[in-house]
């Protein structure tokens, strides 16, 4: 990249912004700049989200959509209008001019199980549905096809998204990436919370809705109770004097698909969607997961340019080049134009769902660019944040550790747990990450007494037989509703057993040593142990005269980390030296939530 790299972010309003957009990660200091506000309000409000950032750190589009909404300014995604597009920057005088039309990318958003994945499958003759272990999708899928419509051929991409209530940030990026939003609602349910959510976050972006009325041949379907909902909420359809087209169907039977389509088309053809294929690939990762035969794979949509295999690019904050590409359909390509999902296989790490895909000519100008932009692997953002807002607090009663099938899973459980709980029931995620149960979240979670949650996912070697060893206990989950209820029983479990405690080993104060101005205690462990991290009561007549930590557990003048029943060591507390022989010492530790689940 040229010395004059200009950020990817353009005004859409000159003097107070009530909108901006921009595609690519950027700095604290550059989005105060875009909307006008403090870099310090910005870095206050994050801390309050539990982000400690710097003006020199990055943010992606979902954290600065966030802050966009602290301060009133509405954040768009540069990739849905190419004419604001800044990969022309880095498209040659010959190519820059090369305007085609693109492929239009339709998300499906609805509630759960209003059909949103059998409508995908009809649409792209796949069958996600029947793939399911509990007719619930659990990841943001993207396929590309060609149907023909009105006579002739029309390329197009369908997202289909999970509609769980904890996916809310994946629908979000889904609606952030598309140019049409088909809002799927059951005829026999109507409008429910994730229908609003996705008519909300569709009117803040200002991407167009088309709505499915599904299930229409069931009993209880109401189709036109669903339209006098809808315009409550600020849907005006069509054929109530709006302008939001409305196609009730049945995709099982293919009833008015071809009516959908056309619908489809005609909105389509009306925003005039461009793209420059000729120049350098940009996209967005939609999913990554670690698969056993092929490592690391990371399902990506091309909004402008085009992909070649061999080249070099940045994912996220690092470079990498382009292995192998797989279109959606799990055909081995060498290259692909705009609007087309794919996987990129052969990655050295696992890229964040979010990370945006920039590419480069040469790999040089790649690392250049990260060079001179300061991308470490501490850039942050909402998605990147694994550890849930509150981790440190007093109150909190559990240690939670979570492996999954996919980022985006992980993602989600950990976003989910933060809005769901209270501050002061607050099980502390110490991460959550795709990939197999490895022997180092085992010793991990011994170390910090912490549940270990696994879903859809498997034992690395070594792991089963390690976690077997230290008695702890894997929870393993093929439902994600299952799993919902498991963490939201936390909870629950958190209030009923709020500050319980064990004592794991009691001791007696034979003598007592001078040390320095202070004394040691010179003891006998009469039963169970003590341990260094232990906090002890010293109890003299009845009475508790102190309780704390131990700062210092001595075997023979030697550190140890525990003493066993009878036998002897020094016990030192920095902030107690009134020992007297006779005083008894009770170790204990809390309760781990963990043991009542």
């Amino acid at each position: 990249m040229s010395s004059n790299f200009i950020p990817e972010a353009v005004h859409v309003s000159s003097r107070t912004p009530s909108t901006v957009v921009f595609s690519q990660p950027i700095t604290i200091e550059e989005l105060s700049s875009l909307l006008l506000v403090s870099s310090a309000n910005i870095i206050k409000f994050l801390f309050s989200k539990g982000m400690a950032v710097t003006v020199t750190r990055y943010v992606d589009f979902q954290t600065a959509q966030l802050v966009g909404r602290e301060f009133g300014v509405q954040v768009l995604s540069v990739s849905k209008d190419v004419s604001c597009s800044t990969d022309d920057l880095y498209a040659t005088p010959e190519t820059v001019n090369v305007i085609h039309r693109r492929p239009p990318i339709l998300a499906l958003l609805g509630h759960l199980q209003h059909g949103k994945t059998t409508l995908f499958d009809k649409l792209c003759g796949t069958r996600a549905a029947q793939k399911e272990l509990d007719t619930t999708s659990q990841e943001l899928r993207a396929y590309a096809v060609e149907l023909e419509v009105k006579g002739s051929l029309r390329s197009m991409v369908f997202l289909d998204t999970p509609g769980h209530e904890i996916f809310s940030g994946m629908r979000s990026r889904a609606i952030s990436i598309s140019d049409v939003v088909i809002l799927v609602i059951a005829a026999n349910e109507g409008v429910k919370a994730q229908t609003l959510e996705a008519i909300r976050s569709a009117q803040i972006a200002r991407t167009p809705i088309i709505v499915a009325i599904s299930k229409i041949d069931v009993d209880e379907a109401a189709p036109d109770f669903i339209q006098e909902e809808l315009m409550s909420h600020g849907v005006f359809l069509e054929n109530c004097g709006g302008s939001v087209p409305v196609v009730s169907i049945n995709a099982v039977l293919g009833t008015n698909i071809e009516i959908l389509l056309q619908r489809v088309v005609s909105l389509v053809d009306t925003l005039d969607l461009k793209c420059t294929p000729n120049s350098m690939a940009s996209g967005t990762v939609l999913e990554s997961y670690l698969d056993r035969a092929n490592g690391i794979v990371a399902n990506v949509i091309v909004h402008n340019g085009t992909l070649r295999s061999g080249g070099a690019c940045i994912l996220g904050n690092y470079v990498t080049k382009v292995k192998t590409i797989l279109n959606s359909a799990g055909m081995s390509v060498m290259e692909v134009g705009p609007s087309s999902p794919v996987f990129l296989r052969g990655l050295s790490r696992m890229p964040l769902v979010g990370d945006v895909l920039r590419c480069f000519s040469t790999e040089l100008e790649a690392k250049k660019l990260v060079s001179a932009k300061g991308h470490t692997s501490e850039n942050v953002s909402v998605s990147q944040t694994h550890v849930i807002r509150g981790a440190a607090n007093s109150k909190t009663s559990v240690n939670v550790i979570i492996k999954t099938c996919t980022q985006g899973v992980a993602e989600a459980l950990s976003l989910a747990i933060e809005n769901f709980c209270s501050s002061e029931l607050l099980p502390r995620v110490l991460y959550a990450r795709a990939g197999e149960i490895t022997e180092t979240d085992v010793t991990f979670a011994f170390a910090n007494r912490a549940i270990l949650l696994a879903f859809r996912t498997t034992f690395a070697s070594g792991a089963k037989k390690a976690a077997k060893k230290v008695a702890l206990v894997v929870r393993e989950f093929n439902i994600l509703q299952d799993l919902w209820s498991y963490i939201q029983n936390l909870v629950s479990i958190s209030s009923v057993f709020p500050s319980e405690e064990r004592c794991t080993g009691t001791a007696v104060v034979k003598t007592v040593f001078p040390l320095a101005k202070s004394f040691v205690a010179g003891s006998l462990v009469l039963t169970g142990n003590i341990c260094k991290s232990s906090t002890i009561r010293v109890v003299r007549e009845s009475q508790v005269i102190f309780r704390g930590p131990i700062a210092s557990l001595k075997k023979m003048r030697e550190n140890v980390l525990s003493v066993t029943q009878h036998n002897e060591c020094g016990i030192f507390i920095s902030t107690f030296d009134s020992w007297k022989p006779g005083d008894i010492i009770e170790a204990f530790e809390p309760v781990s939530v963990s043991e009542y689940m």
